[in-house]
């Protein structure tokens, strides 16, 4: 597979740190709009995490170690389901947060 460049890092990781940076914003404008309109406020925000795997593993003492490389894509290849949600719900200063995966 081909990766476009920009300076040192790869474009794919300029793009994906973008996304993840630019994920949280409407949530939170929409949660600073229900708190200031008091009573019940909700906030519903989904998210991702980005991972890679790069190095050696050893997982039992005097064994040779194992060599992973798996970039993201690797790992979104091989996952069987991934979902996660953190919800929120406020009503003056009582609060409910939970975190779904």
């Amino acid at each position: 597979m081909t990766k476009l460049s920009w300076g040192r890092q790869p474009l794919t990781r300029w793009a994906l740190a973008a996304l993840v940076a630019g994920i949280g914003l409407p949530a939170q404008a929409q949660e600073t709009a229900a708190a200031n309109a008091g009573g019940w406020s909700f906030a519903l925000t989904p998210y991702v995490w980005l991972a890679s795997l790069n190095g050696d593993v050893g997982a039992v003492p005097g064994l040779p170690k194992v060599s992973v490389d798996a970039d993201f894509g690797d790992i979104i290849e091989n996952a069987d389901m991934a979902f996660m949600l953190a919800a929120e719900a406020r009503h003056g200063r009582f609060g409910i947060v939970t975190d779904l995966n």
